[in-house]
């Protein structure tokens, strides 16, 4: 009996080499999907880096500012509260009664500050 090739159950060696090309790309390809994954995480976690880097930039620079602007306003407190103990000490030494002017210009006011740091 004679077998006719295209009605053979058993594939021809041509169709067999296929599938084993196939799977000796696999890896290769598997390898290729990986680093391509990794880099696009690497390089999203640089970006993400970079970006809370400049944001802490920019608030440890706004706090530095504020904090100089409220030394200032409690610098100009405490030359006001020591102008006050002065006049109220000159006033006891003399005894006599404070003007409503002392009460009216802050004799009882902390240090007005923007904000706390």
């Amino acid at each position: 009996m004679h077998t006719d090739p295209e009605n053979s159950s058993e594939p021809s060696p041509k169709h067999r080499l296929v599938p084993s090309r196939w799977l000796s790309q696999i890896p290769r390809d598997v390898v290729l999907i990986v680093v391509g994954a990794l880099l696009a995480l690497v390089s999203e976690e640089v970006r993400d880096a970079r970006h809370r880097r400049s944001r802490v930039d920019a608030t440890i620079i706004s706090i530095r500012d504020e904090l100089r602007q409220n030394a200032s306003l409690v610098t100009q407190a405490r030359e006001h509260h020591k102008f006050l103990a002065d006049t109220l000490g000159k006033l006891v030494a003399r005894h006599a009664r404070p003007d409503v002017a002392i009460y009216s210009n802050g004799m009882f006011n902390p240090a007005i500050v923007t904000s706390t740091a």
